[in-house]
């Protein structure tokens, strides 16, 4: 196994964080953000690549990589991401008519597919440069 174990750790650590985040966005705008709990997996994977894409990726790892502990300054990186870069990639990406008819008649499924998670990297490829990376 060649993967950077404080990679996996900082991956794993946003879990612990994920209710809250994803609660924050949705008090940021109920109406348009109201489907965002049952895209919990979708925001972890783009916060995950959030983390690995950030230029500071070698400083996460350090300060927050190192053990199993959250840390209140992780939680406060977590929730700049998600509120800066996440909660725009989810609504962007969903946009589309197709997307919008399924939001608006509670058909949730796509937001647990590869596709969703597709768009939004291409959305972030064009917006920031990210590319999906792994540990």
């Amino acid at each position: 196994m060649r993967a950077d174990l404080r990679r996996i750790l900082i991956a794993y650590k946003v879990q612990f964080r994920l209710q809250r985040i994803v609660k924050e966005i949705v008090d940021k705008g109920v109406q348009k953000y109201q489907f965002l709990p049952r895209a919990r997996n979708l925001v972890w994977a783009l916060l995950v690549q959030a983390l690995f894409n950030d230029p500071k990726i070698e400083y996460y790892c350090e300060e927050y990589g190192k053990g199993l502990v959250v840390e209140a300054n992780y939680g406060e990186l977590l929730r700049d991401l998600a509120s800066k870069r996440i909660r725009f990639l989810v609504s962007e990406a969903t946009e589309d008519e197709k997307s919008r008819n399924a939001l608006a008649e509670s058909k949730f499924g796509f937001l647990r597919t590869k596709a969703i998670f597709n768009r939004c990297m291409a959305i972030a490829y064009d917006k920031w440069g990210w590319k999906k990376l792994t540990f």
